[in-house]
């Protein structure tokens, strides 16, 4: 009884120092006003690795279209991307996906997976299905980031550009913080919110995936453009560095007073970005 209300209040206390600063700042209910039922897109799952994963698609990409991908930080979901979904200069140059990361939203809910070559395996069964027939580009918000980057590693003539936004790569930027580690106690785990759980195991496992990861950015071919938010306080700014380093050609673009959340403070910047990428 004593310990089950520690956890409680240990539960209570770890929701905002775990999820406060990086839950995403969209309404879901909001977000999918953006749609009506005609213009809603449909529902897809892929199997792969012992896992199921769930996304959404405009349609099915049976012309010469671009494809772009969009792939939600942690926590999140598909509908984070739901405003580009539902951009009609988006739509008209491009068939569009995102999808929810595995442990998220209907994608085993509450199952987290700590190997990004998994995930970007079941990225990769996603892509297959929709069978594109022109350009892919993948985009990655926060965690998405290194979720793409291991795809272009893996799979690197399947993919044209990657458009890493805030996105967490450099292991040496990694640090666990103290109140993650209480939110891993068996008796603690079972009172945070399932996605702000998945959150920490996925940010607890970074680091070491994130090394192993580093002899592997030899192995992309795909073009880079990462747009970065100079106050971001949840990823330093600083990965931006790490990633020229690898890869001297990528496009960085620094916001000076940009925070973590691009996907919706800079939603113009991103669409602009990404019209221009469809054109070459």
């Amino acid at each position: 009884m004593i310990k089950s209300s520690l956890a409680l209040l240990y539960g209570l206390a770890l929701m905002p120092l775990i999820g406060g600063c990086s839950v995403p700042p969209y309404d879901k209910k909001k977000m999918e006003t953006f749609f009506t039922s005609d213009t809603y897109p449909q529902s897809h799952f892929v199997e792969g690795r012992g896992r199921q994963m769930h996304f959404v698609a405009n349609e099915t990409t049976n012309d010469n279209k671009p494809f772009i991908v969009f792939v939600h930080g942690a926590p999140g979901d598909w509908l984070a991307n739901a405003q580009f979904l539902a951009d009609t200069d988006l739509k008209n140059v491009a068939n569009i996906a995102s999808v929810d990361r595995l442990g998220y939203n209907k994608s085993e809910k509450g199952v987290w997976e700590e190997s990004l070559e998994t995930q970007a395996a079941l990225l990769r069964s996603a892509i297959q299905k929709m069978n594109p027939k022109g350009r892919i580009i993948l985009v990655g918000h926060s965690f998405g980031g290194p979720v793409i980057s291991r795809y272009a590693m893996d799979y690197p003539d399947k993919v044209d550009h990657l458009v890493i936004l805030a996105g967490s790569v450099d292991p040496e930027l990694e640090f666990t913080k103290w109140f993650q580690y209480i939110a891993d106690w068996k008796w603690v785990r079972p009172i945070i919110p399932s996605a702000l759980n998945v959150t920490n195991q996925e940010i607890l496992a970074l680091k070491n995936e994130l090394e192993i990861m580093l002899p592997l950015w030899r192995k992309i071919t795909a073009d880079i453009t990462v747009i970065q938010g100079k106050k971001d306080n949840l990823v330093p700014h600083e990965n931006t560095a790490f990633i020229k380093q690898k890869i001297p050609d990528a496009k960085i673009i620094y916001l000076e007073g940009q925070n973590h959340f691009i996907p919706w403070n800079e939603y113009q910047l991103v669409k602009d970005t990404l019209l221009d990428l469809t054109k070459k």
